[in-house]
């Protein structure tokens, strides 16, 4: 429903109060009262007071509770706080009107014997709140009274009365029409005729007699356990969290859980048995949604046929439920890959990012040609698990792991290949071959058999004998390193390689540059040694008595060209 201009209409709202500093009755110093209305909007006429709270050493010692009255006194407009510590001095109060509209009455004693009697009062009390803390043996009946606190006592209430709050003792309403209570502990006695017209919220203690709910009143169980409560002959037993209207209507409470992986929405907070609820559930990058999880207040999960679908709906059930949309992540990624050569420690693959999928590593010329090698990954997702068993046994000192990862949604999973090579006596290049297929005597994978194609744009290609093309890595033809991207191309000029965090030279005709080279002006060294960083680029070092400075260039020309 949309309004054509704002609504204002009076309304008890719950307030929350908040102290700057944290309040603490024993510690001297002044505690200042902010009040947070919980989203509610208030009208411009409506003010909020502030309180401000000082506690000092050696107060004097005030009855019990005489705190509450102060603070009471100060939501009050007007009037003031009258605290009454016999039962003399409370009937003097009446019978010289000297209680008047806004005042906060706090009664606290302990009558004796000759003050064990009823007495009955009609004064109108509408503008008064009442803090009531006797002892039960003083019967005491009132008739409409704005607010009062029944902290221990006997009382019984006829008329009209505002707001009744039961923390302890025992109340009964005769023919009286309330607007809100809040019953704590305590024992309650009342009937039908009584007219409760707004919220009775439940927290604790004994009601005995049938309910009054009339116009918009509503029982609230807002305690943990089952109540039992008769609204005109019909005894209702409500869970947890339910209400009770008028006509007889059972409202239950519906809590959505805040997960990981998306947002949702319902469409109720509070329902009735077979009212229609409806789901809608967003998942964020990198989860979808799987399904919906309704459980009963006695813990048992509820199946619907939508269970399933993002925008869902059921009919509400005779119970409070809690809805939980379930997401499922798609992350198959690694945080962290390692590989590790029987018998030695585990060693992190060179390069890892977790996003690149294919890996190159040269190992020490004293690995053995049939090391057995095995690959550990940890999944970046919690929910994510290795599959398979990512271990190898080299053939003649070269071979290749695998490992796959399967994300939470399991028909999402990543493959992660990682290529060993053993390094010769000098190296890994010390391997060659043709596009014959000739080559060394053992088994290298660096090493790329097949022919050189050329593309449309001038670029080359190398197409392997088993009918691919060489894609994100480096390898050897007739001795000569080259680098190969995604797409395939042979590339030339500076490249900086992520696996071994160095920068390279490709020569315009592909090769890999080593040794010293003359580049734009400027003198680089690229490593000639087959060590695994071969054809990288020198940095922060000293070569052949010539300083090469951070960026790779020599400071000074040399001699060697």
């Amino acid at each position: 429903m949309v309004l054509d201009e704002e609504t204002v209409y009076p309304a008890w709202i719950p307030v929350t109060w908040d102290s700057e500093p944290e309040y603490d009755g024993d510690t001297e110093g002044r505690y200042v009262f902010t009040a947070d209305t919980g989203g509610y909007v208030l009208a411009d006429s409506a003010k909020l007071p502030g309180i401000t709270v000082t506690v000092e050493k050696n107060s004097e010692i005030l009855p019990p509770d005489d705190s509450s009255a102060r603070l009471v006194s100060s939501l009050m407009d007007g009037g003031g706080m009258k605290v009454f510590k016999s039962y003399a001095a409370f009937k003097q109060a009446f019978r010289d009107e000297s209680i008047q509209g806004g005042d906060v009455i706090l009664v606290s004693f302990i009558p004796d014997d000759s003050e064990r009697v009823y007495f009955y009062y009609r004064p109108g009390l509408m503008e008064v709140s009442i803090i009531w803390d006797v002892g039960e043996e003083l019967e005491s009946t009132f008739e409409n009274v704005g607010r009062f606190t029944l902290k221990q006592g006997d009382i019984h209430l006829e008329g009209k009365v505002g707001t009744l709050i039961i923390e302890d003792g025992i109340a009964s309403i005769g023919a009286s029409e309330i607007n809100d209570i809040t019953m704590l502990g305590g024992y309650l006695y009342t009937g039908s005729s009584n007219r409760i017209t707004g919220g009775f919220i439940y927290q604790g203690g004994t009601i005995d007699g049938a309910l009054g709910l009339s116009g918009d009143g509503v029982f609230i169980n807002d305690s943990d356990k089952v109540v039992e409560v008769t609204l005109g002959s019909t005894l209702y037993a409500l869970l947890p969290g339910s209400e009770l209207k008028a006509d007889g209507t059972v409202r239950y409470p519906i809590v959505l859980e805040t997960v990981e992986g998306g947002t949702a929405a319902v469409s109720h907070t509070m329902a009735a048995a077979d009212e229609v609820l409806s789901f809608e559930a967003i998942p964020k990058k990198g989860y979808v949604f799987k399904r919906w999880l309704v459980v009963d207040a006695y813990g048992m999960s509820q199946i619907f046929s939508e269970s399933t679908t993002p925008s869902a709906s059921m009919p509400m059930i005779s119970s409070g439920i809690t809805v939980t949309p379930i997401f499922y992540s798609t992350d198959a990624s690694l945080s962290s890959l390692q590989y590790q050569v029987e018998g030695k420690a585990p060693a992190a693959v060179p390069g890892f990012t977790g996003y690149q999928d294919t890996y190159h590593v040269f190992l020490p010329p004293d690995t053995p040609q049939s090391a057995v090698i095995a690959l550990k990954g940890v999944p970046a997702h919690q929910e994510a698990k290795v599959v398979g068993n990512p271990q190898i046994t080299l053939s003649r000192g070269a071979g290749a792991a695998s490992l796959t990862v399967a994300a939470q949604e399991d028909t999402v999973q990543k493959n992660y290949t990682v290529n060993f090579t053993v390094t010769g006596k000098n190296g890994t290049s010390d391997s060659s071959g043709d596009s014959s297929g000739g080559g060394s005597s053992t088994v290298d994978l660096s090493v790329l058999y097949g022919n050189w194609e050329q593309i449309v744009t001038g670029g080359w290609m190398f197409k392997m004998t088993n009918g691919s093309y060489a894609k994100s890595r480096w390898g050897q033809v007739k001795g000569l390193w080259y680098y190969f991207d995604a797409e395939g191309r042979m590339l030339t000029g500076w490249y900086y390689d992520q696996n071994y965090k160095k920068w390279f030279y490709l020569e315009p005709n592909g090769d890999m540059a080593v040794g010293w080279r003359q580049i734009d002006g400027k003198w680089y060294y690229f490593n000639p040694v087959s060590d695994g960083t071969k054809g990288a680029m020198a940095a922060d070092t000293e070569v052949d008595g010539y300083t090469i400075g951070a960026d790779g260039a020599a400071m000074i020309c040399p001699a060697i060209v």
